[in-house]
């Protein structure tokens, strides 16, 4: 047997609508570039284990920020160094 979701209640057109609704607020939610984000944040979102991170802020390649003990990355210089050292075939 077929499972769904069966929506009752509104018209197509009153759920199409909502739809972009939704569409429309999730684009206003993209990060910011200017975002800052923790080690493990950007641990996850590259794959690669703490570690790395920790290298690259050491040999210079990651700038960071401090901010008592916790140490902030900002979004766009972890894409940065990413579009920086990407291969070419």
């Amino acid at each position: 047997m077929e499972k769904g979701i069966f929506i009752t209640g509104i018209t197509r057109e009153e759920f199409f609508t909502a739809l972009q609704g939704c569409k429309i607020a999730s684009d206003e939610v993209k990060p910011q570039p200017d975002e800052m984000i923790t080690r493990q944040e950007a641990c996850k979102r590259l794959n690669v284990c703490l570690s790395t991170i920790d290298n690259w802020i050491k040999s210079g390649l990651l700038p960071y920020s401090k901010v008592g003990r916790r140490v902030l990355l900002q979004r766009a210089d972890v894409v940065e160094l990413i579009t920086k050292n990407k291969v070419k075939k």
